[in-house]
């Protein structure tokens, strides 16, 4: 049952990520462009530390020093290291201690992380804004299950 929870819970949280991104690519005609450059020119075989991210989102890209994506939101899907996901809060055990991510353009990266890009409205002007802001999505789109559900009135 906490797994279909889980993957619903990533579901709307997907849905919400991508109505922001939706929503910044509509702006303007350079605002919210992804300029994605090769993933390989950043990878250093063996240090994630020398690694920076191959995305570029309406002149912002991930911020050194704070992996708040990393943290906050729960992933229902594997991750190597973690074959059940992992609950939002607790750190990704990939998430190196540069707060970069060690499996960034790797096979094994789950989608769900792929298609989480930075975007102002997410990241803030400081890690403790992104990871205030990703805690909140992910509570006020953790589905309810019966028990905490309010009860309809007639």
């Amino acid at each position: 049952m906490d797994e279909v929870v889980d993957d619903a819970t990533n579901d709307v949280v997907g849905e919400a990520v991508n109505e922001v991104k939706d929503q910044v690519r509509n702006e303007g005609q350079n605002e919210g462009q992804i300029d994605v450059r090769n993933p390989a020119q950043n990878a250093v075989a063996g240090s994630a530390g020398k690694r920076e991210s191959p995305f570029r989102v309406a002149g912002h890209a991930c911020r050194p020093d704070c992996g708040a994506c990393c943290i906050a939101p729960s992933i229902s899907s594997p991750i190597p290291g973690m074959p059940d996901g992992k609950p939002a809060g607790v750190r990704c055990v990939q998430l190196g201690d540069d707060l970069r991510c060690a499996i960034f353009g790797q096979p094994e990266r789950p989608a769900c992380c792929s298609g989480l890009q930075p975007q102002m409205d997410m990241c803030g002007t400081e890690r403790d804004e992104a990871l205030a802001w990703l805690t909140q999505l992910e509570v006020q789109t953790r589905p309810r299950n019966d028990a905490t559900a309010p009860t309809p009135t007639a």
